[in-house]
């Protein structure tokens, strides 16, 4: 990334000539990456949302193909059913549905970085190229560490919404099981069910919180030769400050998401919104190169000194 986004993001004290500076208070981090992310996309809108649609169709492909091998196998309904008190399971469909989740995995993974890489070198300026979507299928080593990092993204997520989440679904659970259903046993089951509501809500905050810290690993897969641990690492590290950055970025684009819900505004957000975390993962990235060159400079003007 240019060194332009360091002063431009207010980690120098210098400042660029053809900059006025500014009038009122500086605007937060995460109100410039989106004016800079819409900015990034200017023009551009066309090829980021066709990326998107192709992804889009690759799922729609995969979801049509499992109705069709459903219907050649007379199979139809629920995995998941309860049928005169007992639960049952058809293995059948669900051999089914985990064969199309895997297929779906292991194409959208590679595909979905490269998708990553095409947003992530238009914050930097760069035309897109919708054939930088298939780079990731070029190389065996990058398609397995795409399907690694989700896999590994897809456990934390379970894992931190698990752990956040179990005092919520204790609580909840605990209302349910209490005897009685009158006076005081009444009030302690409202109690212990509202307490468990919020405590849910705050899980899903935390949760949200500290995996919101590895948000820059696909980019960092996307754009340069690393392994998957080493890309989590380095995330972990470049946002250590800036969380509450990261969560406000995402809290931000919550009315946007909400839009998707009718399928045609997400065309437009979904590339938005990930240009905008592309583009703090890139800034953020540089800002870490910068303070490591600075402190390998100073220790070697040290050790000449000494």
């Amino acid at each position: 990334m240019d060194s332009q986004f360091g002063p431009a993001y207010g980690f120098s004290t210098e400042t660029r000539p053809d900059e006025p500076l500014p009038d009122g208070p500086a605007p937060r981090l995460y109100r410039k990456i989106r004016r800079d992310a819409r900015r990034s996309l200017t023009a551009r809108w066309g090829k980021t949302a066709a990326g998107f649609l192709f992804l889009c169709g690759i799922v729609t492909l995969c979801l049509l193909l499992r109705g069709l091998i459903l219907e050649a196998m007379g199979m139809g309904g629920s995995m998941i059913s309860m049928r005169g008190g007992v639960l049952t399971i058809s293995l059948p469909l669900m051999l089914v549905n985990l064969a199309v989740a895997l297929v779906v995995m292991l194409l959208i993974s590679p595909l979905g970085l490269g998708y990553l890489r095409m947003i992530y070198q238009t914050t930097a300026g760069e035309e897109p190229v919708l054939s930088v979507i298939f780079d990731p299928l070029r190389s065996v080593a990058l398609t397995f560490r795409s399907i690694w990092a989700a896999l590994l993204m897809l456990l934390m997520n379970t894992g931190a919404l698990a752990v956040c989440c179990l005092p919520g679904v204790m609580s909840v659970f605990a209302a349910r099981m209490l005897p009685g259903s009158t006076g005081g046993a009444a009030l302690c089951r409202i109690a212990l069910l509202l307490l468990g509501m919020v405590l849910i809500a705050v899980g899903f905050l935390l949760a949200a919180i500290w995996t919101a810290r590895f948000f820059a690993v696909g980019f960092l897969l996307a754009d340069e030769d690393l392994g998957v641990i080493e890309a989590f690492k380095i995330s972990l590290r470049i946002s250590r400050g800036f969380t509450g950055e990261i969560f406000m970025l995402m809290v931000s684009f919550i009315p946007a998401a909400l839009l998707c819900i009718l399928l045609v505004p997400a065309v437009f957000v979904i590339p938005y919104m990930t240009a905008s975390f592309g583009l703090l993962a890139r800034v953020l990235i540089d800002r870490d190169r910068q303070l490591r060159e600075d402190l390998s400079d100073t220790e070697s003007r040290s050790e000449r000194n000494n």
